[in-house]
């Protein structure tokens, strides 16, 4: 059986604006629905609890000084809500929007959008402008905004984000990440699965990557912690920024590291395979050199730096 109670609040409008719409959606759901929201503009924040259901609230305000019109600005806001088995999909688009309109002619709203779901739930959120923020999630999430913050507390199995203009932030991954951004920077705490991060102007910044990583900066730097016992494969590369990588003294590790226009240096006793240090080009090994990682800085230098694992030293991480 499906619950689903849409209801909308609102008031008279003052010389301010018109007060905040909100549409309050409530679905019986299980622990592995799956959530598709779609809205033309707006935040969107999600929070997770133990409760057997999806709660969706879509607030929405007239900006201050917003150009009189005959029909209120949040009454032009329309949200589609639904459930088919096990998906929910919500969709918030502005109703009746000339094919041409302008800031003058066409007031402006605010969009905000609260989500609270199940831990174990699959995500999949677009918004055309405005930040996402996500809880604790176990499950698989797919997010992208044209423009604004993605943060993310913990990921799931899965995590895929994109931006077109903003960072990325993500505290900590249970699985794998693939985040990408157009211009903004990207930070990621631990990571236990594979890690792919790609920016096209901005920096890298990744504290440990246990399954695995693929690390791209066209127009920045890149910093990299590795694990202690490493998985996967590693390559990390930059056209116009530094690149510092962080090993453990004890890791099992292979570096094929060069430079076109900097040099590698290292402050760890790599074995030399071919080339030297503080050349541009260097293939060594540390202790049995068992897995590679490559990185390449067309435009920067390649610095090793020693650091024992974070996990080693925060067991709870």
């Amino acid at each position: 059986m499906v619950l689903v109670l849409a209801l909308a609040v609102g008031s008279a409008r003052s010389a301010a604006g018109a007060a905040p719409q909100v549409e309050t959606f409530r679905f019986a759901a299980g622990p592995f629905v799956v959530i598709r929201l779609d809205t033309f503009s707006g935040a969107i924040k999600v929070e997770t609890d133990s409760q057997p259901e999806v709660r969706i609230q879509v607030i929405t305000t007239e900006q201050v000084g917003g150009t009189p019109a005959a029909r209120s600005p949040v009454e032009t806001v329309r949200t589609s809500a639904g459930q088919d088995s096990g998906e929910i999909r919500v969709k918030v688009q502005l109703d009746g929007r000339p094919p041409r309109w302008s800031l003058q002619s066409w007031p402006r709203v605010d969009v905000a959008i609260r989500v609270t779901v199940p831990a174990t739930c699959a995500l999949d959120l677009t918004t055309a402008e405005g930040e996402i923020q996500l809880g604790e999630l176990d499950g698989t999430a797919r997010v992208s905004t044209g423009r604004g913050l993605i943060f993310c507390r913990q990921a799931g199995v899965r995590l895929e984000a994109v931006t077109g203009a903003g960072d990325i932030v993500v505290s900590r991954s249970k699985g794998d990440v693939t985040l990408r951004t157009e211009r903004g920077s990207i930070r990621v705490g631990s990571v236990h699965g594979r890690a792919e991060l790609i920016n096209r102007s901005g920096n890298v910044d990744v504290l440990v990557a246990r399954g695995g990583l693929w690390a791209k900066a066209e127009a920045g730097d890149i910093e990299a912690g590795f694990p202690r016992i490493l998985a996967g494969s590693y390559h990390v590369e930059t056209a116009g920024g530094n690149i510092a990588l962080a090993f453990d003294p004890e890791s099992s590790v292979r570096l094929e590291a060069r430079s076109v226009w900097g040099k590698v240096t290292s402050k760890l006793p790599f074995h030399a395979v071919e080339g030297k240090l503080t050349s541009r080009r260097f293939t060594g090994t540390l202790n049995a050199g068992e897995v590679t990682v490559s990185a390449r800085a067309d435009g920067g230098h390649v610095r090793v730096e020693s650091r024992p694992d974070p996990h080693l030293l925060t067991p709870n991480d």
